[in-house]
């Protein structure tokens, strides 16, 4: 009886693997369509910036197999040249950074920002800067002013979003609701999180920074 039960939630576990995975494959299927992709984006990475009213600024990657995280290679960088408060910079410089790292590590089949038409441009440009192509792009949500029938509340809500794609002008509008739209979303969601928990982490250790360590003569000292 015990063997019979376990064969059959086994099966029962079987059926959900396989049906999650054809849902995977018809999401990727329909991005690579919609957006006129050179191929499957079985990887994406997804890039995000965040700064605390232009100080500690920094950014984030996420990384999706399949539809998956890959959380071994999230990253998190500290922006140290661009300009707080300039996300379009910062952006430039962490883009930069991860160019320079693609003969230790590839690039994905699509490299994505959490923006719009201005981010999206930076990424282009580092990447033609770099001499390198990939597919690329940005996932932004409709300001309020327009979108007069759907409201965005902070969790998600229903606010329509727009695809930005290289060469161009008009965005892609997904269905809501799409497969393809919810992984999007959850990649660009991932990131954004990721970044702000960087964030939060920093300001909790500098405010635990006790005011007596910059006092002259009580702070740290010299060395031996």
């Amino acid at each position: 009886q015990l063997v019979g039960i376990a064969r059959q939630n086994a099966s029962l576990a079987l059926v959900r693997r396989l049906e999650a995975r054809e849902s995977v494959e018809a999401a990727l299927a329909e991005i690579k369509g919609q957006c006129q992709l050179s191929r499957m984006p079985r990887s994406i990475e997804c890039y995000d910036v965040s700064n605390l009213q232009g100080s500690l600024p920094v950014a984030s990657r996420v990384v999706f197999e399949d539809g998956r995280p890959r959380k071994p290679d999230y990253r998190r960088y500290r922006i140290r040249q661009a300009m707080g408060g300039d996300d379009y910079d910062c952006l430039r410089e962490v883009i930069q950074r991860r160019l320079a790292r693609v003969a230790t590590e590839p690039l994905p089949d699509l490299l994505m920002v959490d923006g719009g038409r201005g981010q999206l441009g930076v990424l282009l440009a580092a990447l033609s800067d770099a001499g390198l192509q990939v597919d690329a792009l940005g996932l932004s949500k409709e300001r309020d002013a327009e979108s007069s029938s759907l409201r965005v509340k902070r969790g998600g809500g229903l606010k329509a979003e727009r695809l930005f794609l290289p060469n161009r002008t008009n965005t892609v509008m997904l269905h809501l609701g799409s497969k393809a739209l919810l992984l999007l979303q959850r990649v660009r969601d991932e990131s954004h999180r990721f970044a702000i928990e960087f964030q939060r982490d920093l300001r909790s250790k500098l405010g635990h920074v006790s005011i007596l360590r910059v006092v002259r003569g009580i702070g740290p000292g010299p060395g031996p």
